[in-house]
């Protein structure tokens, strides 16, 4: 089965702010992180109403902490940065997600 993989951006700053509101909107389970590769960031498991398999969310810094820069460089004026991975139904995830309006970046089907 194909499956989606999405990047949107949000202008709010804060990633812990970010991540709690995806958690209240989706559900499932967040978990805040911090790595020394990609710095703080908040991953999301959550059980979409068609996916079979369980969705992964990461929320991070539009910062490359590795090698400085931004991580997606085409969107410098994008603080927090949502990548969504193994979604089904991605219209689904999107209206779900509308009310936050999230910048939509990027979406593949893989």
């Amino acid at each position: 089965m194909k499956h989606w993989y999405a990047i949107f951006g949000s202008r709010v700053s804060n990633i812990n702010l970010v991540a709690n509101e995806i958690l209240s909107v989706l559900g499932g389970s967040l978990e805040i992180r911090d790595s020394s590769y990609i710095g703080e960031y908040g991953k999301l498991k959550v059980k979409l109403s068609h996916d079979l398999v369980e969705s992964e969310i990461m929320i991070r810094a539009n910062i490359d902490v590795q090698f400085g820069g931004f991580e997606e460089p085409e969107y410098p004026d994008i603080p927090v940065l949502i990548y969504a991975s193994r979604i089904a139904d991605i219209d689904g995830l999107q209206q779900r997600l509308a009310s936050m309006e999230l910048e939509k970046i990027s979406l593949r089907q893989v």
